[in-house]
């Protein structure tokens, strides 16, 4: 379910909403940015473990936390753009899904055991106060896909996303854990963003839809103001990584499906290097957990690991299934990365892999 910014994806993401269900949940309020929480709706589905013979849902982003809380979500399977949210309480090894009353999520972010914000692609921000167990909705918008959203804090939340008719991009910024929200126009498309404290902030995308030029933006203020840079076309960076205040690391996937680029920053993306990829061509995300190691996965069935802070890079295929989208690694050990209809777990740092299935105990 990544989203992409080209002119065509755009026309495709027009014609589902048009054809689809309303932007709106079921039950929402028609709300604006920073509007009090309590004209969010409550999202009533209750959690329940899904037997095996049902598909399994495809999901687009996943988020582990040093406790063994994991919370992944996406829709419920590829023929339908219900929202799935999937919760483990075991680093990843058994889950258990819920399906919600909104349209597909495209992305999650847990900065503790209690608080996790999740994004719809019709505009709508989920807001957990129990790890995952409940969710709240508010419509932040009627138009914008959100793709990236980072809580470095219980306080502060930053998303990001771009809008499907008309131009420009959305940065939305909450100083009060998902409750409410503020909003900017970043004039390009962004598809993810990474706040490493509370004050670095680094989002990544594409700068326009028709010249497909990767753009990076840098905040230093926990996401109040932002300058910007782009690089080379053909390239739309998908995700990116900041373990710390130095290193971060961008990976992009490629219009012509041939190659991809990784970007890496030594000084908290003020300046980039690239490095191209040819075993990899549809990079979508990756994830650092240390100064040394980073874990990216391919939508074409590879998974490519670096142990120097992303500056060279090996690939992993035997076994890797395709539709990868997300990964997230809360340590040097655990990595978890999910895909359509897939999760795949790793204890050793991305070296092996295990496939783990939605309802097993």
């Amino acid at each position: 379910m990544r989203i992409s910014w080209t002119s065509a994806s755009r026309v495709l993401i027009c014609l589902g909403i048009l054809l689809g269900a309303p932007l709106l949940p079921s039950g929402a309020a028609d709300s604006v940015a920073g509007a009090p929480d309590r004209t969010a709706s409550a999202v009533r589905n209750a959690t329940s473990r899904i037997p095996d013979r049902l598909p399994q849902p495809d999901l687009a982003s996943v988020k582990c936390l040093s406790t063994g809380l994991c919370v992944a979500v996406g829709m419920v399977n590829s023929h339908t753009f219900k929202a799935a949210s999937l919760r483990s309480e075991d680093s990843g090894r058994t889950w258990t899904e819920q399906t919600l009353a909104v349209k597909g999520l495209s992305r999650v972010s847990c900065p503790s055991a209690a608080l996790c914000v999740a994004l719809s692609v019709q505009g709508v921000i989920l807001r957990s106060g129990d790890g995952g167990r409940t969710w709240t909705s508010q419509a932040i918008a009627t138009e914008p896909l959100l793709t990236g959203v980072s809580c470095p804090s219980i306080a502060l939340c930053v998303a990001v996303g771009g809008y499907v008719l008309s131009d420009g991009g959305i940065i939305l910024r909450s100083g009060d854990g998902g409750r409410t929200w503020s909003r900017q126009t970043s004039g390009t498309y962004l598809s993810d963003v990474v706040c490493s404290s509370v004050r670095l902030c680094v989002a990544v995308g594409q700068a326009s839809p028709d010249t497909f030029a990767s753009v990076v933006l840098r905040s230093g203020d926990g996401g109040r103001t932002w300058t910007s840079q782009t690089f080379g076309a053909n390239q739309e960076l998908a995700g990116v990584s900041c373990p710390n205040a130095a290193l971060c690391v961008a990976v992009s996937y490629d219009g012509n499906r041939n190659r991809s680029v990784v970007l890496r920053s030594g000084n908290g993306g003020r300046t980039w290097t690239s490095r191209t990829i040819a075993a990899a061509p549809d990079l979508y995300g990756v994830s650092c957990p240390t100064s040394a190691l980073c874990v990216a996965v391919a939508f074409d069935g590879v998974i490519l690991r670096s142990e120097d802070g992303g500056r060279t890079w090996i690939s992993e295929t035997a076994g890797i299934p395709k539709g990868l989208e997300g990964i997230n690694c809360p340590s040097a050990a655990l990595c978890l990365a999910v895909g359509q209809g897939v999760i795949l777990r790793s204890g050793d740092g991305g070296s092996t892999w295990s496939r783990q299935t939605v309802g097993a105990s």
